[in-house]
């Protein structure tokens, strides 16, 4: 196996940082939509609509929302989980080209 040059190492670890970041921005997004559903959508919704078809699709409405919010912290223990995983990837990369070069 090859050892990677230092700045390969860089390049790399700052890669998988940009693209946990990304996931976040995702994972927040998806929190504000399932915030927005649950205030403005729903309350207009139920203003508009009355009788049980409309309890139902309220409730469906707020399962939704809640399984958006639900995927949004999926989302944020997966970029979490990438971030740790390319800091220890990272020193130990850092660690064997320190090695090498002794």
């Amino acid at each position: 196996m090859r050892l990677k040059s230092k700045e390969e190492i860089e390049i790399e670890f700052a890669k998988a940082y940009m693209q946990a970041q990304s996931i976040e921005e995702v994972a927040d997004t998806l929190v504000g939509l399932a915030n927005t559903i649950n205030t403005r959508d729903l309350a207009a919704f139920e203003r508009s609509w009355k009788g049980e078809n409309a309890t139902i699709l309220s409730m469906k409405g707020r399962d939704i929302s809640k399984e958006i919010y639900e995927t949004a912290q999926d989302l944020i223990r997966v970029a979490v989980s990438i971030k740790s995983s390319a800091e220890i990837i990272y020193k130990a990369e850092k660690a064997a080209v320190l090695m090498a070069c002794s």
